[in-house]
């Protein structure tokens, strides 16, 4: 097989192997890490459950919707406040951004807020004085999405901030501000978050936090984390990482480094599907897994764009990789969007009757406005429309329950339980 191959297959196998571990509420339970002691804030079934989506969307595979959908919902379904620890409100707002509706977005600006607010005046987040650099990160990882001018100004400001702290040895970044030596893991977490931004690069920093990572690559192709977790041996979450930024950030992407990178997460990766942490692990890890079928994909993605005739006119410089990188991210989110559409066109939308079609097109749109919803709610406000005044929860419960299933059974709606949420904005007219 060839690299291509490769990696689809890789990350064919690491689905079949993430849908074991599903639940019927649209949770993921994993394996806990027994090789580094996660907080328990990083470790919960909704971060978890979080990146097994992601990695479920990544792989294009529209067989996995009926999964995808069951779990936006149990992220969208749990509840948040001021109080809400902010890693939990990262990891729901990275995955309801694929639930495409006016209820969704509602949630997700107030989301956002809660995030913004918790920005300390220095840029970062954390409690005053204290912050460490995975946080930050983390923080990044779903607000980049979001492109908006008051995120765009709150990202600038933890930019600006990390390039005014780096480690003490000034190589790159350590746990936090306070840090003497530069780590791998650390170091990549931070170079992700910039390269994210889309802004303010400044590259001298940017090229010496490179070549620190260079310079620590280890003989088998693979990068230590960090003093704080794993620094004796590769891992496949610092390898992961570091393969994007080299792949990104360098103007040749496909440099040597890369190269070793890409073959250790190859050569590494589980014969039952996914990856663990270091060589020795036989079971799959969520975390790990998720960074390592990111990077196969966008390495895909390079390996299919960068050479394209279309752009033998353009500079290969680094600008021209970051344009690719934002390119690969659009195309995932369009893939699953696209998905969708595939996955409804060959269901029967429209019903048995003209009459079904028309009153499923009403309760689509009450969705769209209304959110979460019973069957009983639905009733409740198809009834306010004229045509449907005389539906009743007592002669009409079945044919709306009829129509909800098959909304669900198509893909539009998402149920759980005796509750159901639009999937997308399919707001057909």
């Amino acid at each position: 097989m060839n690299e291509i191959e490769i990696i689809d297959n890789l990350i064919n196998k690491t689905c079949k192997e993430i849908v074991k571990f599903s639940n019927e509420d649209g949770s993921f339970i994993f394996n806990k890490d027994p090789n580094i002691n996660i907080p328990p804030f990083f470790d919960h079934t909704l971060v978890r459950t979080s990146e097994a989506i992601r990695i479920l969307i990544y792989s294009q595979n529209i067989d996995y919707l009926p999964h995808i959908n069951k779990s936006l919902l149990y992220c969208l379904n749990f509840n948040f406040s001021a109080d809400t620890e902010i890693n939990f409100l990262c990891s729901k707002l990275k995955v309801i951004r694929f639930l495409d509706n006016s209820f969704v977005k509602k949630r997700q600006k107030k989301i956002i807020d809660l995030i913004l607010d918790k920005q300390c005046i220095g840029g970062y987040w954390g409690v005053f004085p204290d912050t460490y650099n995975l946080l930050n990160f983390s923080i990044v990882d779903p607000l980049y999405l979001y492109n908006s001018q008051k995120i765009n100004a709150s990202l600038l400001k933890l930019v600006k901030w990390f390039y005014m702290n780096r480690a003490k040895d000034k190589l790159g970044w350590g746990y936090n501000q306070n840090s003497e030596k530069s780590q791998n893991s650390y170091t990549a977490n931070v170079l992700f978050s910039i390269l994210r931004t889309n802004q303010n690069y400044n590259w001298e920093i940017i090229d010496e936090a490179l070549d620190f990572l260079i310079s620590n690559q280890n003989s088998d192709g693979g990068f230590s984390s960090s003093d704080t977790t794993i620094n004796d041996q590769s891992t496949v979450y610092a390898t992961s990482l570091s393969l994007i930024c080299l792949l990104v950030l360098k103007a040749d992407p496909f440099n040597s480094n890369v190269k070793k990178a890409f073959n250790f997460l190859i050569k590494h990766s589980l014969k039952s599907g996914g990856w663990g942490l270091i060589k020795s692990d036989k079971k799959i890890q969520i975390y790990t897994s998720y960074y390592a079928t990111y990077a196969l994909k966008l390495y895909k993605y390079f390996s299919e764009n960068y050479f394209k005739s279309k752009f033998d006119f353009v500079d290969k410089t680094k600008d021209f990789n970051i344009f690719l990188f934002f390119e690969f991210e659009n195309e995932i989110n369009n893939g699953f969007k696209n998905s969708l559409v595939k996955f409804i066109l060959n269901s029967n939308i429209y019903g048995s009757s003209l009459e079904a079609t028309k009153r499923r097109k009403k309760i689509v749109d009450i969705f769209y406005k209304n959110g979460i919803l019973e069957v009983g709610d639905v009733i409740n406000l198809i009834k306010k429309y004229p045509k449907y005044k005389n539906i009743t929860k007592k002669y009409h419960i079945t044919l709306i329950k009829s129509d909800l299933d098959h909304l669900n059974k198509i893909g539009i709606l998402v149920k759980h339980k005796n509750k159901y949420c639009l999937l997308g904005n399919f707001n057909i007219k």
